[in-house]
């Protein structure tokens, strides 16, 4: 009996262990001077856990691997999701999402105030052919503070049943801030099908805003739909010419576009097709179309530029010192699997920047250090057997 009971509790223990590793979280407390740190699979479950108005930032790009079993975010014991979302310029890849009832999205419903920022989905799926208010970011976006900005889809596969959007769900304008972000993929459902929202409130007397949005996509539909919303519950305005999209059949029966600039799709890369684009500070234009330009790395090499590098090459940041944002460039011969990776003084790893196979080319990123403190940094560059490291400094 005594050793069954030692049994028991010993299991216990291992469990609650268990348990605990699961949902652990690399840093943070989750206040805004010290948010958590989300770089995981892990962390990005844990998330879930946290209190209301919590604050998160992201450290890393995270692959989920088609893990299904993602369930639309929300606080701890609520049923909305009350916190702020920094994704300081990283992505997750291959999320699937299943629906399991109405708002189904990355997060059921942004509650007050509550914002997600800067953070990527490359190859989204959210599946929920039953299901109603379906979004990519989204289920719902309703009433006054809250924020979607600099936040793109590609690669996006967003099905849901009826009101199903790229972005979000239903979707209000009054009091939030949603501006600056970008879909690219495939939208379907029945009735109220829109490439970027389903439904939106967009009043022209009442503050807040959204706008410079971009769809660059596909919609299936049985009923009402648009390349931005399918229609706005509201009389007094529309889509003005700060949204764009592609190629849409604007004639179309049941199709709503309002005064939305619709782009030729032989055309998308001529930035003076996007006059309410800032392209000093948030976008650039990328091989296809305007991105995010705050986004992982881009290269140099313009097209038609035979003139490659010659060997491989780490340069030194700038600037430097820097707070909190520095470009770092490199250089490569040959494709080849490229990783750069950032150590504090004592050697631990505290950014993963680039984990990917690239073809030959000049590349520059940009490196922000919003979370880490003041000191000194190494930088190391890793392609096949070269290896180059230099030093940064961190001054906040």
């Amino acid at each position: 009996m005594y050793r069954f009971v030692k049994y028991l509790i010993f299991t216990a223990i291992c469990l609650t262990l268990m348990l605990t590793y699961s949902f652990a979280q690399s840093g943070g407390t989750g206040t805004e001077e010290d948010p958590y740190l989300i770089g995981t699979p892990e962390d990005l479950h844990f998330m879930a856990q946290a209190d209301s108005g919590s604050y998160f930032i992201f450290i890393a790009d995270i692959d989920m691997k088609g893990d299904s079993s993602w369930v639309p975010l929300v606080s701890k014991g609520k049923n909305v999701f009350w916190g702020h979302i920094d994704g300081n310029y990283h992505v997750i890849k291959n999320l699937y999402i299943k629906g399991t009832g109405d708002k189904t999205a990355f997060i059921k419903a942004m509650g007050n105030p509550s914002s997600i920022v800067r953070l990527g989905f490359d190859s989204l799926t959210v599946d929920a052919p039953s299901n109603n208010q379906v979004g990519g970011i989204a289920g719902e976006c309703f009433n006054p503070n809250r924020e979607i900005t600099e936040c793109f889809i590609k690669n996006g596969k967003i099905k849901g049943a009826n009101t199903v959007g790229g972005l979000t769900g239903f979707c209000w304008s009054y009091g939030n801030n949603i501006r600056n972000n970008y879909f690219d993929g495939i939208v379907s459902g029945g009735n109220r099908v829109g490439g970027l929202f389903p439904r939106s409130k967009l009043v022209s007397s009442e503050p807040g805003g959204i706008g410079n949005c971009l769809f660059y996509g596909k919609i299936y539909y049985t009923g009402d739909h648009g390349p931005i919303s399918a229609d706005l519950v509201s009389s007094d305005s529309t889509w003005g010419p700060d949204m764009y999209y592609v190629n849409y059949a604007a004639n179309d029966e049941g199709n709503f576009t309002g005064n939305a600039t619709e782009l030729d799709s032989t055309d998308l890369t001529n930035p003076a097709n996007y006059p309410t684009l800032d392209f000093v500070n948030v976008w650039k234009m990328g091989d296809k179309y305007p991105v995010l330009k705050g986004f992982n790395f881009t290269s140099s090499i313009q097209k038609g530029n035979k003139h490659f590098p010659h060997k491989f090459a780490l340069e030194q940041n700038y600037p430097n010192p820097f707070n909190p944002k520095t470009v770092i460039s490199f250089s490569i011969p040959r494709a080849e699997n490229i990783k750069l990776e950032v150590f504090n003084l004592v050697g631990q790893r505290v950014r993963v920047l680039v984990d990917d196979h690239l073809n030959a080319g000049t590349y520059a990123l940009h490196f922000i250090a919003k979370d880490l403190p003041s000191g000194i940094y190494y930088y190391r560059l890793t392609a096949g057997e070269f290896q180059q490291v230099k030093k940064m400094v961190l001054v906040k």
